[in-house]
């Protein structure tokens, strides 16, 4: 069985910080960005995920999407999908 999520979360991340040691130097910046994505949402109740692991990837997918957002053009809906001009909220419909 798996750990608590929180926890889980938190030891994924530990060990990618650990990781990034063995990364080539122009990579391990991304490695230690990745790990802190996880940390921040460590505390978030994934309770639908059974996986530490699926928890940490959502994690990092909803962090890079929001850099994204931070960098589209100060025009653009936030939430928008790349352009597309559908939003979240419209897609589920």
């Amino acid at each position: 069985m798996y750990e608590s999520m929180g926890v889980g979360m938190k030891n994924t991340a530990l060990r990618w910080q650990r990781v990034k040691r063995a990364m080539r130097m122009e990579d391990q910046v991304y490695a230690e960005r990745l790990a802190a994505m996880i940390a921040a949402h460590a505390r978030d109740r994934f309770t639908v995920f059974e996986d530490p692991l699926e928890a940490a990837l959502f994690s990092v997918l909803i962090e890079l999407m929001k850099e994204i957002d931070r960098k589209r053009d100060h025009h653009a809906v936030p939430g928008e999908w790349a352009g597309s001009g559908i939003t979240p909220e419209r897609s589920e419909r």
